[in-house]
């Protein structure tokens, strides 16, 4: 027999429902308030882990654009400064090679350019992931999608110098126009 709420609280009605009813109807209003703040707690407790996440990958990802703009400002101004010694301006081989170091062929004629190479290990240090949740790493692709870091280290199935996973790489691209960081 089903019972309306406006039938339940009528009191005649009551004292026709069993004794197990009525305990049963008794613990369903007491526990629906706390079922309801459970709820509440987990949604609540949701959004904050949500909100730490999204707080962590800018954080994360400012520091490393920062330091990717410090470096290609920096080695910008070394090459800006050595191209003003005027060894380098007056294009002097014998002069410029005590400054660098060039690669030289058997006639002692340059043959190759050297370049510097960046330690993309350094993102890992800056900012401490062990706080991230589990699972959780840092990632650094070039514009093709080509994995130039990943944190922590799995040569076996995320290798540097290879793509990410088609998928990843759609979702990245999708989303580039929508997330900016500002730095």
């Amino acid at each position: 027999m089903k019972y309306t709420f406006k039938e339940l609280i009528d009191v005649p009605k009551l004292q026709e429902l069993t004794k197990n009813k009525k305990l049963t109807l008794l613990v369903v209003f007491a526990v629906m308030p706390c079922l309801a703040i459970l709820l509440y707690s987990g949604i609540e407790f949701r959004t904050h882990l949500i909100e730490d996440a999204q707080s962590n990958v800018l954080l994360i990802s400012h520091n490393m654009a920062l330091a990717q703009k410090e470096v290609s400002e920096s080695t910008k101004k070394i090459l800006s400064t050595l191209s003003l010694l005027p060894s380098i301006q007056a294009m002097d081989s014998t002069a410029s090679s005590i400054i660098l170091r060039a690669v030289l062929d058997k006639e002692n004629r340059p043959k190759a350019a050297l370049a510097t190479a960046v330690k993309l290990a350094i993102f890992s240090k800056f900012y401490d992931v062990e706080t991230l949740p589990e699972k959780s790493f840092v990632a650094v692709t070039d514009h093709k999608g080509i994995r130039l870091f990943y944190y922590p280290a799995q040569k076996d199935t995320n290798p540097v110098g290879k793509p990410i996973r088609a998928k990843t790489w759609d979702i990245v691209t999708f989303l580039q126009g929508r997330l900016r960081i500002a730095v």
